[in-house]
């Protein structure tokens, strides 16, 4: 899949508004892609840039998509690149990130702000 399908992908998962799909393709094209795959359909991604991780999944996966091997994989890399990972998210996802091992550190405008600096 090319990375601008991997980007498509992320438009759907998020649901942002369809004004802002070009846009939000265009930035998302910096990112890094780690598919999901669920009998030969990409269901998730992780996205990785510098120290920062976020990932998501079709709505029709969530709860059932998630491989902590990969995820393991992915953090320890970034944590021997940069000593640490960032990500953000909003209060509905606050338990899932903080499951995985991330510290809060700051909110701006309902997005809470989290680091992690060891696997």
């Amino acid at each position: 899949m090319s990375k601008r399908k991997y980007a498509e992908l992320l438009f759907k998962i998020y649901g942002s508004p369809r004004e802002l799909r070009e846009g939000f393709i265009k930035e998302a094209m910096d990112w890094e892609f780690y598919p999901i795959y669920r009998d030969n359909e990409t269901v998730a991604l992780f996205m990785t840039k510098g120290c920062e991780i976020h990932c998501g999944c079709l709505p029709e996966y969530k709860g059932k998509w998630f491989p902590l091997k990969m995820y393991k994989r992915i953090i320890k890399n970034l944590l021997l690149e940069y000593g640490k990972v960032t990500t953000s998210t909003f209060e509905e996802s606050r338990k899932f990130v903080e499951r995985l091992g991330f510290k809060e550190v700051s909110i701006t405008n309902e997005v809470i702000h989290f680091i992690k600096k060891e696997v």
